[in-house]
């Protein structure tokens, strides 16, 4: 999208031409623009409150003079891209409930299909949904939304659910392709970690492993195709939610992590969730005995 703006005292003017990682900048005709920033430009991008002092804003307006002809790359700038982030995908992000669980869920489409993990559901057919509330409010009771539960993957943790009747401004998420990662490459999650509602964190990619196999607190023995470890903080309540790529399309669904080491997360990923979308049928797991029903 193009975005026409007056970033300077005369009458010259820059074309500010968005993208993922930066902006492209073109002078007008005159050849020499004052590069002088508008501070609305960069409240666009930037949230101020959380910068502590003009240095950013100084860097900026620096690189606008000796970059004018070039991609500007903010990536190495703490916050545009995060921010960018978090507000695109945040409000179709939700808030998963049943009476003994707290989780999150991604909505996939206009119908009202939402993507979670099975842990979250559980044995339940229904459970209630709540989508991001206005900055500074929380979720009341009536904005409850009950989802039927529509599929479930016991073996690979993923579920789908479905809303009963949709918001007014419903917002989807878009998946990915694990080919957009590799090792070291930056991830994103938003979620609920022990309540704490639509948190943002960032981590990067630890390995990616395919074949993996691991056993939940319920002694089910879980299995996907291919797992993305993380070391991007998640606890409780982010169970269900996306792992988002710089582009904020989903790459994995948040879904355990290794308690007995630090770092040590990991999400199901898209080509485990692809696979389950296009399942017809629930999948069961077995449930391994534990060692106090084998002494029995």
């Amino acid at each position: 999208d193009l975005i026409n703006l007056t970033l300077c005292a005369t009458d010259d003017a820059l074309k500010v031409r968005s993208s993922s990682l930066g902006y492209f900048l073109t002078k007008n005709d005159n050849g020499n623009p004052e590069y002088i920033v508008d501070r609305k430009f960069l409240e666009k991008f930037i949230r101020f409150g959380q910068i502590q002092d003009n240095k950013l804003y100084s860097n900026i307006i620096d690189n606008l003079s000796a970059n004018s002809d070039k991609n500007l790359d903010f990536s190495n700038s703490r916050g545009p891209k995060e921010i960018l982030i978090f507000k695109t995908v945040s409000t179709a992000v939700v808030l998963i409930l049943t009476q003994d669980s707290i989780g999150t869920g991604s909505v996939l489409n206009e119908t009202g299909e939402i993507l979670t993990n099975w842990h979250v559901i559980g044995n339940n057919k229904k459970v209630l949904v709540a989508f991001k509330p206005p900055v500074g409010q929380s979720p009341k009771e009536s904005d409850l939304i009950v989802a039927d539960v529509v599929k479930i993957d016991q073996v690979s943790d993923l579920a789908l659910v479905k809303l009963k009747y949709k918001p007014k401004q419903m917002t989807t998420i878009k998946l990915g392709n694990i080919d957009s990662l590799d090792i070291g490459v930056d991830v994103h999650a938003i979620g609920h970690p022990e309540g704490n509602l639509w948190t943002y964190t960032k981590g990067f990619v630890s390995q990616i492993r395919d074949d993996y196999t691991w056993q939940s607190d319920k002694q089910f023995k879980h299995h996907a195709d291919v797992v993305i470890q993380t070391q991007t903080p998640i606890n409780p309540g982010n169970s269900g939610g996306p792992l988002l790529n710089d582009n904020s399309e989903l790459v994995g669904v948040n879904s355990f992590k290794n308690s007995d080491g630090e770092g040590l997360n990991y999400a199901v990923s898209v080509v485990d969730v692809k696979k389950f979308l296009k399942n017809k049928e629930n999948v069961i797991a077995k449930q391994e005995k534990s060692l106090e029903q084998m002494l029995s």
